[in-house]
């Protein structure tokens, strides 16, 4: 298991992009997420993770994921870890007792018109990757 990606809110994108880039981290438009409501942008890492910087495609649009993060520009909100097989580690967790939805089948399209997928497992109650990972 190893960190995926942490994720960064604000209410505008493009802001969050150019105070990353001063600080010498440029990031990539990602594209808007299947839930047509918010879009990321990424800050790769060597190793294959990255920071996703998130916020509403439409200024002061109700978010499904960290609302109350990108109205208020609260920065840090969710890590995500990468595993094998996302049902096998539900699986794993609930065996310990771990409450869990998912897992999901979630996608998005980049700009470039690549479609990336993936399936999003949420362990314990709350939002995604507030206190455990998703």
């Amino acid at each position: 298991m190893k960190i995926d990606h942490v994720t960064i809110a604000g209410p505008r994108l493009d802001r969050l992009m150019r105070r990353f880039a001063k600080v010498g981290l440029a990031a990539e438009r990602g594209g808007a997420h299947s839930n047509n409501v918010t879009h990321m942008a990424v800050i790769g890492f060597d190793d294959g993770s990255y920071i996703e910087l998130i916020s509403t495609i439409d200024r002061g649009a109700r978010s499904p994921w960290w609302d109350a993060h990108i109205r208020h520009a609260a920065g840090p909100c969710g890590w995500a870890v990468e595993v094998d097989d996302a049902a096998r580690e539900a699986a794993r967790l609930e065996a310990l007792g771990i409450p869990v939805r998912g897992p999901v089948r979630m996608q998005r399209t980049r700009p470039d018109g690549e479609r990336n997928e993936w399936g999003l497992t949420l362990p314990g109650s709350g939002g995604p990757g507030v206190l455990r990972p998703f």
